[in-house]
């Protein structure tokens, strides 16, 4: 698969067309990004993703001063099978509650706020 079809792969797929699917054959990679830097050296946009640090550090110095500023790296860890990757950002874990446990706690909140004729009528 060559540039331009690797660039058009990573346009039309997003993360939504893996939902609830197997995602076998993807791993998380530590990988290079490259960005675009505005005039006041700020990160403007993602250029892409390199396995090896020093391919993206040779690309972003050859790419500073074309469509940006200038280009810097940073790491990045992607969900990737090689072909797509999705960003995986690191900077908060979440929290994942477990829905019948919610549930019943959220059940016995609500009939405790219920006066003894209501529950009597509901049959609780």
């Amino acid at each position: 698969m060559d540039q331009n079809q690797r660039k058009m792969l990573a346009e039309t797929i997003s993360a939504k067309d893996w939902t609830n699917k197997p995602l076998t054959g993807f791993s998380i990679q530590r990988m290079t990004e490259v960005f675009g830097r505005s005039e006041d050296g700020l990160r403007k946009r993602s250029i892409g993703y390199f396995e090896d640090a020093r391919v993206a550090e040779a690309f972003a110095a050859q790419e500073s001063g074309k469509e940006f500023c200038s280009c810097g790296t940073r790491e990045a860890y992607v969900l990737t099978n090689g072909l797509v990757g999705f960003l995986l950002d690191e900077s908060e874990p979440v929290y994942l509650f477990n829905d019948d446990e919610e549930m019943l706690r959220i059940r016995d909140k609500v009939r405790a706020k219920l006066d003894p004729a209501t529950r009597a009528i509901l049959g609780l």
